[in-house]
């Protein structure tokens, strides 16, 4: 009888071990706008990430590869440039991997990018998936709190939250909205459009100029040179007094005029997570929903 309760007592150690040691839920760190979490990579330590949903791969640099990856855990896959570029920055490739990284107790299944001097890592957040609860697979930003965590669908308060559509999901989460903006100068229009939700995006919203263009124009809405402290001219935008994306509303935004797009489709623009302020956003990707307060 000792002996039973002996295993009983160990077997229940074991099940309270797995669930404080399993890790779905972390603490983010906002650092200029950008989000951070601290996970363990591979069981090999602690590291901390860059989350991104603008990507579909992960990016490394050579020290942290070394330290959480093993080489022969992955297949090399053909590199289709020398050098990894995006609209914040340009890097030489190294080499391109493919196989499955454990963040935490998620998972990650896809390629790898190992970049020259590159001081992060950088993890697509919204491809991650919870192989042991899959029906704890919808992704919760909650900025009040500055959490990630993986969720089920009982955490959704449809009668707190509304939803944006997503018409498509890779490489990066897009989803239809109407925008309205009304400029500081007393002209305003309203228009529907395509937008990337972009946890990388400081700002609360950047338009891609080839596509926005007529409904700049024909709602007069002024559009200011950005300078820096030097008074150089470093970008483009516009002063919204008040601006609202679907049900959301903001006033005094700042957004961005971005000249060009890498993926020139059709999107009008990025939306950053300061847009929602101190609100929610959950991916549900199964139900291409996005739900938001």
């Amino acid at each position: 009888m000792k002996q039973i309760s002996k295993i009983a007592s160990a077997c229940l150690m074991t099940v309270l071990s797995l669930n404080v040691y399993c890790q779905t839920s972390f603490k983010m760190d906002k650092n200029n706008g950008h989000y951070y979490l601290t996970a363990a990579v591979n069981d090999k330590g602690e590291a901390k990430l860059l989350a991104v949903t603008n990507m579909q791969v992960i990016l490394v640099g050579e020290d942290s590869f070394n330290r959480f990856f093993n080489n022969s855990d992955y297949s090399e896959v053909d590199r289709d440039s020398a050098t990894f570029k995006s609209n914040e920055f340009r890097y030489k490739t190294k080499k391109v991997l493919n196989g499955k990284v454990k963040i935490g107790d998620l998972a990650f299944d896809g390629d790898i990018y190992v970049l020259e001097n590159f001081d992060k890592i950088c993890v697509p957040v919204h491809v991650l998936k919870n192989e042991a609860d899959t029906t704890a697979n919808l992704i919760r930003f909650n900025f009040k709190k500055k959490t990630l965590d993986f969720v089920g669908k009982d955490a959704v308060d449809n009668n707190k939250m509304h939803t944006y559509r997503i018409i498509e999901y890779m490489p990066w989460p897009v989803f239809e909205a109407s925008l309205a903006i009304a400029d500081a100068y007393g002209h305003n229009g309203q228009t529907n459009g395509k937008f990337i939700f972009d946890m990388s995006n400081a700002s609360a919203l950047y338009l891609f100029l080839d596509n926005v263009t007529p409904f700049i124009k024909n709602n007069k809405l002024k559009v200011s040179p950005a300078q820096d402290k030097s008074f150089n001219v470093v970008g483009y935008g516009l002063y919204a007094d008040y601006i609202k994306l679907g049900e959301k509303s903001n006033q005094g935004i700042s957004v961005g005029i971005l000249n060009n797009n890498n993926d020139n489709n059709g999107i009008s623009g990025s939306v950053g997570p300061s847009l929602f302020g101190n609100g929610t956003v959950i991916l549900n990707p199964a139900e291409d929903v996005i739900y938001y307060n």
